[in-house]
């Protein structure tokens, strides 16, 4: 299962996308980015599973002109229900430059 979330984001600096997200236990979410119209996948950030617990997420986001959409997957671990249904809440999400360390 997954969604887009749109949005059209202007990427001049170098950017990281936090999200606060709550999964169910035995759950797991992936995130892409979509950056100039392709998909991007961090890869420090493959899977997150689901505590139940509100968690914030820290994406890095690829250069490029324009953020379009954060696509969210939630799955199960090898794609075999075992759970009786997903259960994703999303309390917020932020946009926040990252500044270089010196």
């Amino acid at each position: 299962m997954f969604f887009d979330l749109p949005l059209n984001i202007d990427l001049r600096e170098a950017l990281a996308l936090l999200l606060r997200v709550k999964l169910a236990q035995g759950s797991y979410l992936t995130l892409e980015t979509v950056v100039d119209g392709q998909y991007w996948r961090p890869v420090n950030l493959n899977y997150y599973q689901g505590t139940g617990e509100w968690t914030t997420l820290i994406i890095p986001l690829a250069n490029g002109q324009h953020l379009n959409a954060v696509r969210i997957s939630v799955s199960e671990p090898d794609e075999t229900p075992r759970t009786p249904g997903y259960a994703l809440s999303i309390d917020w999400l932020k946009i926040r430059r990252i500044v270089p360390e010196p």
